[in-house]
């Protein structure tokens, strides 16, 4: 009875048919948007593929280490460090948000990892469900966290970014799954399996091609994110002025 006694607004037919068409339009860019990230996920998926097909491939390990040895000479025990809680890193590869502690109240218990490192998540469902991030710019140089992250430490940027994208996806992501042990409920990825996963062996100079491919497909997934994001506040705004 609520439900029936309900007011809305009615404006005249043809306002009706005219916010119809504009809600409409927007729907057409939020298909178009959807597409556009379906298929730069594809694209990106396809480049990766083409440097498999015509390089060798190597142990992980021969191009970074996996948990390298905390190192906190230099070091104040009162000065600030970054700190990435396993919420902190989004489903799609990316960092939510940074916090910062004082070194004394995680230099013990945590994961330190520091600028340029790619952070990865080991525990079920963290890992399948994509947390992964490559730390290109840190508020600080050195940090914390879970101790439910690989830290994974390539020589340089470059070649870190290109072992994010090589593991941020489900080519990795599946035959990690099935490398799992542990009880149900807290199944973790052996370090072994991420230093001998397979990635193929690109020179330093097909390390930068491959990012350049993989950051114009990016730059259009953003456009199609951001058109996304403000659809509904569109439409809605849409409603708001037909019935004023």
């Amino acid at each position: 009875n609520d439900v029936y006694k309900f007011f809305i607004p009615l404006p005249p037919l043809p306002i009706q048919k005219k916010i119809v068409e504009a809600i409409e339009a927007i729907e057409v860019e939020e298909t178009e948007a959807r597409q556009t990230l379906e298929t730069t996920k594809q694209a990106i998926e396809a480049a990766i593929a083409d440097c498999q097909t015509h390089f060798n491939s190597i142990p992980l390990s021969n191009l970074a280490e996996v948990n390298p040895p905390k190192n906190l000479e230099g070091y104040n025990e009162d000065e600030l460090v970054a700190f990435i809680e396993m919420a902190a890193v989004t489903e799609d590869g990316k960092l939510a948000k940074i916090a910062e502690r004082k070194l004394s109240e995680v230099m013990t218990g945590y994961t330190c990892f520091r600028e340029g490192d790619v952070l990865l998540a080991k525990i079920t469902p963290c890992m399948e469900n994509g947390k992964i991030v490559f730390l290109d710019a840190l508020t600080y140089k050195l940090g914390f966290g879970s101790t439910e992250f690989f830290v994974i430490r390539a020589k340089d940027k470059i070649t870190a970014k290109v072992i994010y994208h090589f593991l941020n996806r489900p080519a990795f992501r599946k035959p990690a799954e099935r490398a799992m042990t542990g009880a149900s409920g807290h199944r973790r990825v052996p370090k072994e399996f991420i230093m001998d996963f397979s990635v193929p062996a690109l020179p330093p100079t097909e390390h930068q091609v491959l990012l350049e491919k993989i950051a114009a497909h990016e730059d259009k997934r953003r456009e199609a994110e951001i058109i996304l994001a403000a659809a509904a506040a569109k439409k809605r705004q849409i409603l708001l002025d037909g019935i004023k």
